[in-house]
This record gives C-alpha cells, structure tokens and sequence, in this order.
C-alpha cells in the first residue's frame, strides 16, 4: 500500500475553492461548538497556504506560456 504525505495531500483538495469553503465552514462550526479557535486557525492557515500553491502555479504556468511566445515573435 503506498504511503501518501497528508499535508500535500490536504493541500491539493484545498486549492479547489469549493472543497476550501466546505472544509473552512465544517472547522468553524467545530469552533462554535467546543471553543478550540486553535483547530480554526490551522484549517485557515491550510486554506491560505493551498492558495498560495495554486497562485504560484498559476504564475509559473503564465511565465512558461509568455515565455512560449517570445519566441514565435
């Protein structure tokens, strides 16, 4: 059986924005039940660092793309 890293894994659900907004609302209520502001900011900390991975992605994806056509010019 092969042995997945949970963090990147957690962090590859989490760039998709509908899963982030499940995941932050589920540890929110989880917040407003038993007090644990703690757990609440981890998921929102996951949450950020999800999006920062995908905004870089992202970035790399647009610099290889103009990169590209630099050169048919």
């Amino acid at each position: 059986m092969p042995v997945r890293d949970y963090q990147a894994d957690l962090l590859g659900q989490l760039a998709d924005l509908d899963y982030a907004a499940l995941y932050l609302k589920a540890s929110l209520e989880e917040t407003l039940r038993d007090g644990d502001t703690a757990a609440f900011m981890l998921a929102l900390r996951d949450v950020v660092e999800a999006r920062q991975g995908a905004e870089a992605n992202l970035n790399e994806a647009i610099d290889l793309k103009q990169a590209l056509n630099l050169d048919r010019e």
